[in-house]
């Protein structure tokens, strides 16, 4: 049974029968409007994907694309059983580095939104409403405010790397050297012309690279750049959909 719900800005697929969640690449849900639900849940399932969806870097900023894994990383459900894919159509180094960033403040951010019961679960929108309004009212104990401080500190460093990076249009070396999946970018020519890239980021089988600052599994995270050749049709989102479902299973 597939359930669709419109907001206006996008599409959001809620595919109950298999665990699947679709989200549309949209700036609505950038902001973290939609974080606060819960994924759908059936008496045989055994785990959730979400899948977030982005096609171009210009249109679709890295920063408001990670805000968006962000916040569906940041989902009340159990993390091991969580796992999020982004489609990224555009081929973007850039949007890859910034998953990287992402990957590393979500060890921080998740069970920052645990502890003190985050909403709305996505940064950019947490931030903006916190600081305007609550924060300046003096409504949070002394641990909370250090810990916002905290936080903010490391989000407002990741946002500074990630911008710089997109401005630049190149990814700082370091990245580079430390992470062995950039090399899957040699053999790229443009968007449209490229290999298969995928990586998967965060998973609870790596023992170095999968808990949060709590010891908690995070949620799976895997990047998808499906392969796309000038002489084929690429059917757009549809065709990503389906590159998402065939390498999923």
């Amino acid at each position: 049974m597939a359930t669709t719900r419109r907001n206006g800005y996008g599409l959001v697929y809620l595919v109950q029968s298999y665990g699947l969640v679709f989200i549309g690449s949209s700036l609505k849900l950038s902001d973290g409007t939609l974080s606060s639900g819960k994924p759908s849940r059936t008496g045989s399932l055994k785990g959730v994907d979400i899948f977030v969806c982005t096609a171009d870097p210009e249109i679709e900023p890295p920063m408001m694309v990670i805000n968006t894994v962000l916040s569906v990383m940041a989902y009340d459900y159990p993390t091991h059983k969580l796992s999020v894919y982004l489609s990224d159509d555009g081929a973007s180094h850039i949007t890859f580095y910034a998953l990287l960033e992402a990957s590393n403040f979500a060890k921080h951010w998740l069970p920052f939104c645990k502890k003190f019961k985050v909403e709305p679960r996505s940064p950019a929108a947490y931030f903006n409403n916190i600081f305007s309004v609550a924060h300046q009212s003096n409504q949070y104990d002394h641990t909370h405010t250090l810990e916002l401080e905290a936080i903010k500190k490391l989000y407002d460093k990741m946002e500074r790397r990630i911008e710089e990076s997109t401005k630049m249009g190149e990814v700082p070396k370091e990245a580079r050297l430390k992470h062995k999946g950039f090399s899957q970018w040699d053999s790229y020519s443009s968007k449209h012309d490229h290999d298969t890239i995928l990586q998967i980021i965060l998973h609870k089988k790596d023992p170095n690279n999968s808990k949060d600052v709590d010891g908690v599994v995070l949620p799976t995270l895997v990047y998808l750049a499906r392969e796309k050749r000038p002489q084929h049709p690429h059917n757009f989102k549809a065709g990503a959909m389906n590159s998402l479902v065939f390498n999923l299973h």
